[in-house]
Formats: C-alpha cells, sequence, structure tokens
C-alpha cells in the first residue's frame, strides 16, 4: 500500500461496504449516451476494510444457458454471456481522492494484473463511480456507474 493522506484514509475507512449497482452510462466524447448493461442492471460492488474489492455488472435481461451446463452452452451464448457481464476484483486504496483498484482477476482478461483509478464521490446514499475515457465498442468512452449502499446484514 502507497503512503495515504489522513484525508484518503478517512475516505478509504468511508467507501468501505457493499453497493447494489444502480445505472451504468457510457458517454462518447461527443455526450452520445448509451447503457451498456441496460435500463435495470444487475451487480454488486464490495470494499472491504481489509483493503480488497470485488464488482459484477451486468444486464439483467440475461437469458439462461438452455442445456444448464456451466461450462457449456454454444458460442453464441458464451459470446453473449461475455458481453452482457464484467466482473473484476483486487486490492484496493484511495490516493489523491480517487479510488485505485490493482486488479488481481477479471472477466476482461487486459484488467488483470493492472491498475485501474476512478474518480468516485460519496453520496448520502451511495457512491457513483467514473472511468477515465477507454476503448469501448470502438470509440473512446466514460462510464458512469451508480450505486446505492446496503445496509448491514443485507
Amino acid at each position: 500500500m502507497s503512503s495515504q493522506s489522513p484525508a484518503d484514509a478517512e475516505l478509504q475507512r468511508r467507501l468501505v461496504g457493499t453497493y447494489r449497482l444502480a445505472s451504468v452510462e457510457s458517454i462518447d466524447e461527443d455526450g452520445d449516451v448509451q447503457h451498456p448493461f441496460g435500463e435495470s442492471p444487475d451487480g454488486l460492488m464490495t470494499y472491504s476494510a481489509e483493503g480488497y474489492m470485488v464488482t459484477i455488472l451486468a444486464r439483467s435481461d440475461r437469458t439462461d444457458f438452455p442445456d444448464g451446463d456451466i461450462m457449456g452452452g454454444t458460442d453464441a451464448e458464451r459470446v453473449t454471456a461475455f458481453l452482457t457481464a464484467s466482473a473484476f476484483a483486487g486490492h484496493f486504496e484511495v490516493l489523491d481522492g480517487k479510488v485505485v483498484y490493482n486488479l488481481e482477476a477479471a472477466t476482461f482478461q487486459n484488467w488483470k494484473g493492472t491498475t485501474q483509478v476512478r474518480d468516485f464521490e460519496l453520496t448520502e446514499d451511495g457512491l457513483v463511480l467514473k472511468t477515465p475515457f477507454i476503448m469501448m465498442s470502438g470509440k473512446l468512452r466514460r462510464s458512469v456507474v451508480r450505486l446505492t449502499r446496503l445496509p448491514l446484514g443485507g
């Protein structure tokens, strides 16, 4: 872990908890807005007191694989499953007012072993994360992820 300011340490302490995904907006440089996980996405994000995080983002309208085989499915079913969900996990810390993820696992393999930095804002009832501009569907886009804090005990 890097050297944290007292303000960053306090932000990290306040960030700890579990959040439900409320929305994901993907915005290109011209202001075009898309919803890559649909209008009502599924997902959870957890930040632990030990400094680890895990998240899964998914469309709520995903269809089951007809054969029920967890390692099965047709090529088309597997492609659709990959393109309609994203998960990543690793160590996190707050530095210079930003949340920094050191990813140890990710469904998008290119992120494994990388550092991902997000602007964030803790709100009265949740969290807003903003990605830098990254390549999405062939265009540079920035995502705004809104999450609602869940109460302790579910």
